[in-house]
């Protein structure tokens, strides 16, 4: 699938930090630039290098979330970055059911928390020119605004304005968008754990209806928006990336729902499931 581990080829970027292994692929690289390729056009060809930076230090951070939380539940992982998103491979193998939830939240959250400190910083330190919310704009359009205002006071160099505005814009809003229930996204695992939960029969299969029916929602959405018709009102405007990706996760959903309802009724089963945890992870033990 298209969120599994990517091959290790040898074009990929390997290091460590903070003793966990990290591996970044060429396409990862490739889809950030094609995300912000129109940056080049708007303000200037050092921007994209700008906004990749940016990508790179976000991405990684949210995932050294996952790690670092699974760390304190005795888990040890890897990062691989690649082409529509980071894995934090190894991270979220806690029996504990609250334990998995908070290994899942952990990677939004530490952006969350990274983008209300440089709020706060920005608001202490920056001049104390007041933004006021247009009535007449979408609430997404007026927090995007305060998060230019606020990158404003960082600098009076424009590069040193972008890198927080973007900065804030993918660690403020990314980490909103990424706890929405859509499976893998860690709002769907979030979901997932918290159906089983419930109903462990039925629990997956529901899960995996809502995360259809939000990407579809998303993607009906973000077609209306861009052909310049109705919106859903709480929604904010769309792009193409964000339909192609909603688009990308429901069918994802779809096809599990399959699996899953193939599987309750004995026409398929999972080879893995019935076995021990040391049968399917010859390492389990040297991580109790």
């Amino acid at each position: 699938m298209l969120f599994n581990v990517e091959r290790e080829t040898r074009f990929d970027l390997r290091f460590r930090l903070f003793g966990t292994p990290i591996r970044v692929t060429p396409w990862f690289w490739f889809v950030t630039a094609a995300s912000g390729f129109r940056l080049i056009q708007d303000v200037g060809f050092e921007y994209l290098f700008i906004w990749i930076a940016c990508v790179f230090f976000s991405i990684l951070m949210h995932e050294f979330g996952h790690i670092w939380m699974g760390r304190a539940f005795g888990n040890h992982g890897e990062i691989v970055l690649q082409a529509m998103c980071g894995l934090a491979v190894g991270s979220n193998g806690q029996y504990e059911r609250w334990k998995r939830i908070l290994v899942s939240l952990a990677g939004p959250g530490i952006e969350l928390i990274f983008s209300g400190v440089l709020i706060t910083l920005l608001m202490l330190f920056g001049n104390d020119r007041p933004f006021h919310f247009r009535g007449d704009l979408h609430w997404f359009d007026n927090i995007i605004g305060w998060l230019w205002h606020l990158s404003e006071n960082a600098s009076r160099s424009q590069h040193v304005r972008y890198v927080f505005f973007f900065l804030l814009q993918i660690n403020f809003i990314w980490a909103a968008v990424n706890l929405v229930p859509v499976w893998p996204l860690d709002g769907g695992q979030v979901s997932r754990e918290i159906f089983t939960r419930f109903s462990q029969p039925n629990g997956v299969r529901a899960s995996l209806a809502l995360s259809i029916a939000v990407a579809v929602l998303i993607c009906v959405h973000s077609a209306s928006s861009m052909l310049g018709g109705p919106r859903i009102p709480l929604l904010p405007h769309s792009s193409l990336f964000v339909l192609l990706l909603f688009a990308i996760l429901a069918l994802m959903s779809f096809q599990l729902l399959q699996f899953e309802n193939a599987r309750k009724m004995g026409h398929w089963r999972d080879p893995d499931e019935d076995r021990l945890p040391w049968e399917s992870d010859p390492d389990e033990w040297k991580r109790r």
